[in-house]
C-alpha cells in the first residue's frame, strides 16, 4: 500500500456532511460533535501510549476505534489519518506509523478547537 500521510486539502471538520449524517437534525449533530470533542482526549491517549509501548497491535486497535468515533462527525484530516495509521500498523510500517504520530497532536489540537466552537 502506499501511504500518504500529507493531505493538506483535507478539511479539519465538514459541518454540511455531518449534518447529512444526522438527516438534518442540527440537535442531534451538536450531541454528536460534544460526544466527540470529550473523547478526543482519550483517543489520543490510547494512541499515544500504544505507540510509545511500540505495540503496534494495541495501536491499530486504537486507530481502529478512533475510525469508529468519527463515523457520524465528519473531520476528514483526521479521519484519513487514522486509516493511514490503521494500514501502516497492520503492514508493520514502523517509520510511516511515526511519522502519522508525529502529525496527530497537532490535527487532534486543531478538531478540537472547531468542536469547541459548535458545542
Amino acid at each position: 500500500m502506499d501511504f500518504d500521510i500529507n493531505s493538506p486539502q483535507e478539511a479539519v471538520f465538514d459541518w454540511d456532511i455531518t449534518l447529512k449524517h444526522t438527516n438534518n437534525n442540527k440537535e442531534l449533530a451538536i450531541q454528536l460533535c460534544h460526544m466527540l470533542l470529550t473523547s478526543l482526549k482519550e483517543f489520543q491517549d490510547d494512541l499515544l501510549s500504544a505507540h510509545e509501548a511500540k505495540d503496534l497491535s494495541k495501536l491499530k486497535s486504537s486507530a481502529h476505534k478512533l475510525n469508529g468515533g468519527l463515523c457520524y462527525v465528519t473531520a476528514p484530516k483526521l479521519h484519513h489519518l487514522s486509516k493511514q495509521l490503521e494500514a501502516a500498523c497492520r503492514e508493520k510500517k514502523q517509520e510511516v506509523v511515526d511519522q502519522i504520530i508525529s502529525k496527530l497532536p497537532q490535527t487532534f489540537d486543531e478538531l478540537a478547537s472547531v468542536l469547541h466552537k459548535i458545542s
